[in-house]
């Protein structure tokens, strides 16, 4: 649970190393114990990156190194509020969105995305390009969508990144064909470039 926490972290945290060549784990457990709009590690009801994004906007969000994880909702702890690492004013949205517009937009930074991955085959992904069992109308995983590409025999696909570990899929990323698992269905990204103290 709580792949919408890491998803929201991932995103900003990737901002940061393109931006800077430094890559600054950020703390999806902040996430998960302080932002009221998300139900912690439970990816049931209003588990929504977006909600995330708009807790990192509002309030920022410290390092994972000083607010670890450690998988279950726990109350907020309140140095939070005085020791913001990352920041930003924008987040962008866009729910139903095309394949040529996520082209574009994975072509300058991560961005996440709502997804169907309830199958058995989803979860004993070990490589290659998935193309199913999944649905086209639900969304019950967020990942982090960081390229794309096609294979010799001109399949599309998108490379994400999960949050199961690097002995899942492809070192814990998974090559999903375009146009599969609701992938489309719901897009938010931070928007501008995030603000960093001097981690």
């Amino acid at each position: 649970g709580g792949s919408w926490a890491f998803a929201a972290a991932g995103a900003v945290e990737s901002l940061k190393a393109i931006q800077t060549g430094r890559m600054v784990v950020l703390s999806p457990q902040q996430l998960i114990d302080c932002n009221e709009y998300n139900s912690g590690c439970n990816e049931k009801g209003t588990a929504d990156p977006y909600h995330a994004l708009n807790y990192i906007r509002l309030r920022g969000i410290t390092t994972d190194s000083k607010y670890p994880y450690t998988g279950v909702k726990s109350s907020c702890k309140p140095f939070v509020c005085h020791d913001v690492d990352a920041s930003m004013s924008q987040i962008g949205s866009v729910p139903g969105t095309s394949d040529s517009f996520l082209v574009e937009a994975v072509s300058k930074q991560p961005v996440i995305a709502r997804i169907d991955g309830s199958a058995s085959e989803f979860d004993s992904y070990a490589g290659g390009i998935y193309s199913g069992p999944c649905s086209d109308s639900k969304a019950s995983l967020s990942v982090l969508i960081v390229g794309y590409g096609r294979t010799q025999h001109g399949v599309e696909y998108w490379i994400l990144k999960n949050w199961w570990g690097r002995s899942w899929g492809e070192g814990g990323y998974m090559r999903l064909e375009r146009g599969k698992c609701n992938i489309l269905s719901d897009i938010s990204f931070p928007r501008d470039p995030p603000k960093f103290s001097s981690i």
